[in-house]
């Protein structure tokens, strides 16, 4: 990685490490998608957008595996 700051939407970003020892069981980038969208001081029950799941997509898109133009 490197430390030189990077550019976009007219803004100027750097990029961080933080290595930090994280208990058994911590949400991941391995976790559930929806477990990570709960509020930070709620992870430990269903989000709105977890009970929005039920009712399928009203504005669907094409399927994951079609390719997507870049």
């Amino acid at each position: 990685m490197t430390d030189a700051p990077f550019h976009f939407s007219d803004h100027e970003y750097g990029a961080f490490v933080a290595d930090l020892d994280v208990p058994e069981g911590a949400p991941s980038v391995f976790s559930d998608p929806m477990l990570l969208n709960r509020p930070e001081d709620q992870l430990d029950r269903p989000g709105v957008l977890e009970k929005s799941m039920e009712r399928g997509a009203s504005n669907p898109h094409a399927g994951w595996n079609e390719k997507r133009a870049n």
